[in-house]
């Protein structure tokens, strides 16, 4: 395997950070009680699956911050419905 590029350590550590965004959000949404469990469950759920495949597959920079940037969109869009329900 050839040596990873700069860009794309670059990109892996900002999906990262975003999934660590994400975990903070869905914890703080759950604790202060703004969403129902079953959001807290599904987004974490969400969450752990996107990062077990982004610790597989970072090289593929497109796929890693599509995949963390549209977690972060849905799970915005959805809390606010649900939140407001």
């Amino acid at each position: 395997m050839s040596e990873p590029t700069p860009r794309q350590v670059l990109y892996a550590i900002v999906s990262a950070a975003l999934l660590v965004v994400m975990l903070v959000l869905i914890l703080g949404a759950a604790s202060a009680d703004l969403v129902p469990v079953w959001w807290t469950v599904l987004g974490g759920l969400a969450l752990l699956l996107i990062a077990i495949w982004s610790a597989f597959h970072w090289r593929r920079t497109a796929r890693l911050l599509m995949l963390s940037i549209g977690l972060l969109a849905v799970w915005f869009a959805v809390t606010l419905v649900v939140a407001n329900a």
